[in-house]
């Protein structure tokens, strides 16, 4: 078993490979909204989109980080497992 602050250190390597994994209209307002601490108006105005499209590519990137992260199909997290 690893200790703590080598699997935090994993733990963020693997998150960082599944966010630029992701298509970048999904990966840019992620990082923005985690990394910079922007806000879905804030993100929004920053790439010139509509407030709903960032919060769709958000929650649809979260989906998809999911997936990656618990190793499961994306169909598995859309039927609600």
């Amino acid at each position: 078993m690893l200790p703590v602050d080598e699997r935090e250190t994993a733990d963020r390597r693997l998150l960082l490979e599944a966010i630029t994994a992701l298509p970048d209209e999904q990966s840019q307002p992620i990082a923005l909204a985690y990394f910079f601490g922007m806000s879905h108006s804030q993100i929004a105005e920053h790439l010139s989109l509509p407030l709903g499209t960032v919060k769709t590519r958000l929650r649809l990137g979260m989906i998809k980080l999911r997936a990656a992260w618990l190793g499961k199909p994306l169909t598995d997290l859309q039927a609600g497992e």
